[in-house]
């Protein structure tokens, strides 16, 4: 929701608040997924009427994440 609102807190706020859509369905957490390479809308319908819309074309997705070693890399004896 970059450059559709004004901050990641009111992006949070609206997405709480039930505003978001997602292809005309509302986005009801924060782990809503889409397949890399389609299009999708994505909105904020403002309970004045107003609706700000974006279609977006998901090209890459964020890589997995690492554990960490649970192994020391350095040992110090002392």
């Amino acid at each position: 929701m970059s450059g559709m609102t004004k901050s990641v807190r009111e992006s949070k706020n609206f997405t709480r608040a039930g505003f978001v859509y997602l292809d005309g369905v509302r986005v009801s957490g924060f782990k809503t997924t889409v397949a890399t390479g389609s299009l999708f809308v994505l909105e904020i319908r403002f309970p004045n009427g107003k609706i700000v819309s974006r279609e977006i074309r998901l090209v890459t997705s964020t890589p997995p994440r690492q554990q960490r070693n649970p192994n020391p890399t350095n040992n110090y004896r002392g």
